[in-house]
């Protein structure tokens, strides 16, 4: 049996140093297979078993023998959840003998159908081959004002096994305008004594003091520092060795940045336990979403950080999560951030730091991958002194193309996922930040974007240079990625796929680059 429920809450919001409520209404749409006839009111409804009474309620069954194909139901969702906005999607699923995947997103399928003028999306949270008990499942799909409709898909693609859904939610959370106008800032804050940043992401464990005159003599006056675990699952001993010699090694480029007159943002890039999803490392605990002594450590880490370079000159802030995505956070752990129940782990951590330094400047990322398009549902923190920084990458098929043995084949500008990409639709993709940097008057920095360098002809060029001119044009600091890291996104590489060495005259990607960096002795 369907549900819909609509009720207002009060939540409490700390503001400085005072309380501040602001309702919210929250949607919700559920569905717990109540009877039979429930499978009646979904497309393809005989493709599923009903079975009551399981350990997690009645739930609907799926088997597949064969692994070719898909077999599934659908149910078109109201549209009272269509609109700007977060939906946060969750399920009990359980599956058995899960077949490997062609594909990352074949498999088990729970997953939203995104109808919209621009075409048709699938988000989906995407499970692993083999088997699981029952394991609560969430994902989280950003709305903008174009959805036309919502489509809820449950099932199996081209695998063969066996899955059970139960209790399946949706819930959309629409903010009282009155918080909004709270989270305002009162002018927008400078956090730096520069004009403007602009620079590029490092690699530290191969970076040298000739990488850095390098990047410096281009101009660059940025650098995101990034602390990045490239090992396979750590022990704690491990972890905390490899974040301490990381640490030694910045103390002793610190002096050197800062004599440059640069500045690092410091990115804890591998947080203790990992994201959940990282291809590189997750512990037997899972990841810092599904731990409780993961996400105090955390932010333990931070206050140790922050003492350690409270006062030293070269840091501009602190970048707290690479690219965070909580979408299968364990429940009753704390979550990213923008979701208004309780505090998010970004939340705890940014006035853990502000305990020790109340001077130091914040950098905030959006949940889901630091995607731009999750501006739309996020919320500044309340507290001054915080840069939001989502990461561009937009449309992931051309920027990441040739990955994989998949083929480089798509042009910028040009058709890509049925839609006509060019500058002006480069500017639709960026609204949402620009938008959120208009409504509550914070900063922006971009700390992540590319393209690949071997994008057919002067693809690459063309949509960095692109990029780079809106992010000029709205006055946002940025840092490419990366600079002397992987030879994928070097703009010291030509366009050859197969050639590795660095070309022996600049690019018109890296005089793209100077270009821009030498504004920063210009201003």
């Amino acid at each position: 049996m369907k549900k819909w429920l609509a009720f207002l809450c009060i939540l409490s919001f700390w503001l400085g140093s005072s309380f501040a409520e602001a309702a919210e209404l929250k949607i919700q749409w559920s569905e717990d297979f109540s009877e039979a006839e429930t499978l009646a009111d979904w497309q393809g409804g005989s493709a599923a078993e009903w079975l009551p009474g399981l350990e997690k309620g009645n739930a609907v069954y799926f088997k597949k023998e064969e692994a070719r194909g898909g077999r599934g139901i659908s149910c078109q969702l109201p549209k009272e959840l269509l609109g700007p906005g977060e939906l946060f999607c969750t399920a009990w699923i359980r599956w058995e003998n899960i077949s490997k995947k062609p594909q990352s997103w074949n498999g088990v399928k729970f997953m939203l159908i995104v109808d919209s003028p621009g075409g048709r999306s699938w988000p989906q949270h995407q499970l692993e081959e083999g088997s699981s008990d029952w394991r609560h499942v969430s994902f989280i799909v950003n709305l903008g004002d174009e959805a036309t409709a919502l489509t809820l898909h449950l099932g199996l693609e081209e695998v063969s096994g066996e899955v059970w859904f139960s209790d399946l939610k949706i819930e959309k959370i629409v903010y009282d305008p009155a918080l909004d106008a709270k989270l305002r800032r009162p002018e927008m804050e400078k956090t730096y004594p520069q004009e403007r940043l602009r620079g590029a992401m490092v690699a530290p464990r191969t970076f040298t003091i000739e990488d850095l005159d390098a990047l410096r003599s281009w101009g660059a006056n940025l650098m995101r520092w990034q602390l990045v675990y490239t090992g396979k699952t750590p022990t704690d001993e491990e972890y905390d060795r490899w974040l301490e010699e990381s640490l030694e090694k910045l103390d002793r480029f610190l002096p050197e940045i800062a004599s440059r007159d640069m500045l690092i943002v410091l990115d804890l890039h591998s947080p203790p336990g990992a994201r959940l999803g990282d291809s590189g490392y997750v512990t037997s605990e899972g990841g810092v979403w599904n731990s409780q002594r993961y996400q105090d450590k955390f932010v333990r880490i931070w206050e140790e950080m922050t003492r350690r370079y409270q006062g030293k000159a070269g840091i501009w802030g602190f970048d707290l999560m690479n690219e965070p995505v909580d979408d299968r956070t364990t429940p009753g752990l704390a979550r990213w951030h923008g979701r208004g129940k309780g505090q998010s782990l970004a939340e705890r951590t940014a006035r853990a730091i502000r305990a020790i330094d109340p001077e130091r400047t914040l950098i905030i990322e959006p949940n889901h991958w630091g995607g731009v398009e999750a501006m739309g549902g996020f919320r500044p923190l309340a507290m001054g002194n915080v840069v939001y920084s989502p990461h561009f990458y937009t449309p992931h098929s051309f920027t990441h193309q040739g990955f994989g043995g998949r083929p480089a084949t798509l042009s910028y500008p040009g058709e890509i996922g049925g839609v006509y990409w060019d500058k002006e639709q480069m500017r639709k993709a960026l609204q949402p930040a620009v938008d959120f940097q208009q409504k509550y008057n914070v900063p922006i920095y971009i700390g992540e974007f590319s393209a690949i360098r071997w994008a057919p002809g002067e693809s690459a060029y063309h949509y960095l240079r692109d990029l780079i001119e809106l992010m000029e044009e709205y006055g946002w600091d940025w840092s490419y990625h990366a600079f002397r890291e992987w030879d994928g996104w070097s703009v010291e590489h030509g366009a050859d796929q197969n050639d590795n060495r660095r070309s022996p005259t600049p690019t018109d990607r890296q005089k793209l680059l100077m270009k821009y960096f030498q504004k920063n002795f210009e201003e």
